[in-house]
């Protein structure tokens, strides 16, 4: 993994642990929208012995005022109370929740169908040079599709084959503008997902892990993996020619920080051999595959549990994820598109 790869991941899992320590201190004194007022209320009448617990971290006699929960060996203060809310929630606005969680549920899914291929920011990456916008589009993407064949001669040979999007007169006179562009939606889309990372984890509980708030923060964390562990795959199988630049030296920090901020010039080749493929690219391919079938399925679990929401929330949160993945989609599609001018595939070398 590059230097910029460890310096990217190291300051997301950062992030994620700061932003799960900081819900914790206001965990349960803020909803989503819909259910506030009636959850607020609830705290403070029905269940004001359980939350004032919680507050106070006191463990001793955590069941007395719910028999119910003696036999399950209860070392937690937060199940009381959250057994104790759900206990004072209409049935009917259970089933709601119950109908939140399969819309939530659903949604890794989709956003399968949307988002960016890892394939596709590996090459944005690799051959694109632009390591900082691809980086954004890794986070606001956390489930990406991975072809478990690792065939990325077919992958290259679909980035030639492309179609053109805009004409080379409007982007002559436009580059600078659309770099800053692009990178202001990147920056956007990736600030969306991880917001809303916090957001979940504040707001709502997990059913399976009432007690932890980073497990959102922990799904976009494996997501951006994914993309890099593809992206170390990639640049294993590829021998790049480009006498213009020192495409993974980066020579100076101001050479590479220049370079984020330089569109793609159509008039210079990348020449690019592909690799017989060894056991060790054959394994992380592999394994990258595994890893993104698993934070999928993980995704679905971690959505489809989440109690105190209700549909209206479900199906804003279900927006927003979406709106990131298909920001990312064409952002992708459109720095590919100019990609593809500069790469030259030669034969497969040993």
């Amino acid at each position: 993994m590059s230097k910029p790869q460890q310096i990217f991941l190291i300051a997301l899992i950062l992030f994620s642990l700061s932003t799960s320590a900081s819900a914790e201190l206001q965990r349960f004194s803020s909803w989503y929208p819909r259910y506030q007022t009636a959850f607020h209320t609830i705290e403070h009448t029905n269940c004001s012995a359980q939350y004032n617990a919680y507050l106070s971290r006191k463990t001793d006699n955590l069941t007395q005022n719910d028999p119910q929960l003696a036999v399950w060996d209860v070392d937690s203060t937060v199940t009381p109370l959250i057994n104790c809310l759900l206990a004072s929630t209409p049935e009917l606005y259970k089933s709601m929740m119950s109908s939140a969680q399969v819309v939530l549920g659903l949604m890794p899914t989709l956003l399968l169908s949307i988002s960016p291929s890892a394939h596709e920011t590996a090459m944005l990456f690799v051959f694109g040079d632009r390591q900082f916008l691809s980086f954004l589009l890794t986070i606001a993407s956390p489930a990406s599709p991975v072809d478990p064949s690792g065939n990325f001669y077919q992958h290259v040979q679909d980035l030639k084959t492309s179609y053109e999007w805009l004409s080379a007169d409007f982007l002559l006179h436009h580059n600078f503008a659309i770099v800053l562009l692009e990178i202001a939606l990147a920056a956007a889309a990736a600030a969306n997902v991880l917001v809303l990372s916090y957001e979940i984890g504040m707001r709502a509980v997990f059913s399976f892990a009432q007690s932890v708030q980073y497990l959102p923060g922990l799904w976009v964390a494996l997501g951006v993996t994914t993309h890099l562990l593809m992206t170390i795959v990639l640049r294993t199988r590829v021998h790049i020619s480009d006498p213009h630049a020192d495409r993974f030296g980066f020579g100076t920090v101001l050479s590479w920080i220049k370079a984020q901020f330089t569109a793609s010039d159509r008039s210079k080749s990348i020449d690019i051999q592909l690799r017989e493929r060894t056991v060790a690219n054959v394994l992380i391919s592999w394994f990258t595959s595994m890893l993104a079938a698993a934070n999928t399925l993980f995704g679905i679990l971690l959505f489809s549990s989440l109690l105190f929401i209700s549909v209206a929330d479900a199906l804003f949160i279900v927006v927003r994820y979406v709106a990131s993945a298909v920001v990312c989609r064409i952002l992708v599609k459109y720095e590919l598109w100019l990609v593809r001018e500069q790469v030259k595939l030669n034969a497969l070398m040993g």
